[in-house]
């Protein structure tokens, strides 16, 4: 019997199909399939199936997959009201950014320390209450400053009580003629008393100001005029204001010498330093200090050099007559050993060979003749510690590996002579442990290089 029934082809109207298990009907009504009992298909396949159309209709394994696709996963732990994102992938993730605190285009909104660039945003519908307290300003006087900004009525104010001076008047004859005057603060000096009549003022005396003002004429009594003496003022019929305003201004100083430094007395008067200025010390420029102390410990002093020491501190010899108040150069330093340690001498430079798996090393003239290395054992090292020395590549220490488990003294004489490596270099191998060891190397000396 086959797998399945091919239908492909005929044309059926009816009929009826009895499952081999008894359990369901498969009636064929023209085109459609209706089932009344469940359909088992057992390890069977659907094939041949259309993308699926209606809410209940089957869906293909394709249909599916591309469906899915086309979903963006969700975030698995997601902050509740957070802004969504998208990873290179597509899929969704937490912004952490609240959408409460999303700027949006409608809806009003406060903006905190944000930076608007007014060449790349337009600005518009800004009202006085917009700026910063005591930005915008009702008045303007003499505690105005460049921060402020006035409002027009402030300007207007302002400019309304401005007198600008035309020239002078004779109230005699009224020349010029200015009664018919319409601009406020326009203002005239009496140069010829009279009584012409301005706004009902007839009494003008020599140096009155005549003003025009808001409201009719003004008349400024030539007593209430300011005198004016270079930067100090006060008023001609009192004398004392002028005097208490010289009171406020220092005496000049009488010069000694032209290019001094002034200095202020006990009175707040100025008078002669006796202090050229070319002889203070400033912070700029390069300038030449005598007998002045400097302490180190509050200043930093730099590029010192032999030659900035006092004649005698520096010294490039040293002998038995040195002092502590000398410093020797290098070479005299030098020059005093390799003087101690004449050709033929017999030296001995001495080495403690820490426990640690480290390497030492030590110099001896150039050409010196090693006499006698001597190894001695304090604490014996863990099995397979070894030590070793040598000049260069020469080897100065014939010791065996056992030597360094076994306390004692190890002597090695040889006639060896070290190169322009004048370098001896100990080494300590393998696992040492806890060993101690002391390396005595004996030496006649050349001249030092």
């Amino acid at each position: 019997m086959a797998d399945f029934l091919n239908l492909q082809g005929t044309t059926l109207n009816s009929f009826s199909i009895g499952l081999k298990t008894k359990k369901s009907t498969i009636t064929v009504d023209g085109t459609s399939f209706i089932l009344d009992k469940q359909l088992d298909l057992g390890t069977h396949k659907i094939i041949n199936v259309v993308d699926p159309e209606d809410a209940q209709d089957a869906a293909t394994a394709n249909y599916v997959d591309t469906a899915d696709a086309l979903k963006a996963d969700k975030v698995v732990s997601a902050t509740d009201g957070d802004v969504a994102g998208l990873d290179s992938t597509g899929n969704l993730t937490d912004t952490g950014i609240l959408a409460a605190n999303v700027v949006t285009l409608a809806g009003s909104q406060t903006l905190t320390t944000k930076t608007i660039d007014a060449d790349d945003n337009t600005i518009s519908n800004l009202e006085t209450d917009n700026f910063k307290s005591g930005v915008i300003v009702t008045t303007i006087d003499e505690d105005s400053d460049d921060t402020m900004i006035p409002t027009a009525k402030a300007v207007f104010d302002l400019t309304e009580n401005i007198v600008i001076l035309q020239g002078n008047w004779d109230a005699d004859t009224n020349t010029p003629d200015i009664t018919g005057t319409t601009v406020t603060g326009y203002a005239w000096v009496v140069s010829v008393p009279g009584d012409t009549d301005l706004g009902g003022i007839t009494d003008w005396k020599l140096n009155d100001w005549a003003v025009k003002s808001a409201t009719g004429w003004l008349k400024i009594n030539n007593q209430d005029s300011a005198a004016v003496w270079g930067n100090i003022t006060g008023d001609i019929d009192d004398q004392d204001d002028l005097q208490d305003e010289f009171d406020l201004k220092a005496d000049k100083a009488v010069p000694t010498a032209a290019g001094n430094v002034a200095t202020l007395d006990s009175t707040g008067n100025l008078v002669d330093s006796g202090i050229a200025d070319d002889t203070v010390v400033t912070l700029a420029g390069s300038q030449t200090l005598t007998t002045k102390t400097i302490d180190a410990d509050s200043n930093t002093i730099s590029n010192l050099e032999t030659d900035n020491f006092a004649s005698g501190v520096i010294v490039t010899t040293i002998t038995g007559s040195s002092t502590d108040s000398e410093i020797p150069t290098a070479a005299a330093v030098y020059a005093a050993i390799e003087a101690s340690a004449p050709d033929g001498a017999v030296q001995t430079v001495k080495v403690v060979i820490a426990q640690a798996n480290v390497s030492s090393t030590f110099k001896i003239p150039n050409g010196s003749t090693i006499q006698n290395v001597t190894l001695v054992v304090t604490t014996p090292y863990a099995a397979g510690g070894t030590i070793a020395a040598a000049v260069g590549a020469v080897a100065i220490l014939a010791t065996t590996d056992s030597d360094a488990q076994t306390a004692g003294q190890y002597d090695e004489s040889a006639e060896k002579v070290a190169t322009s490596e004048a370098v001896v270099a100990v080494t300590v191998g393998g696992a040492p442990g806890s060993g101690n060891a002391t390396l005595y190397v004996d030496f006649v000396s050349s001249p030092l290089v």
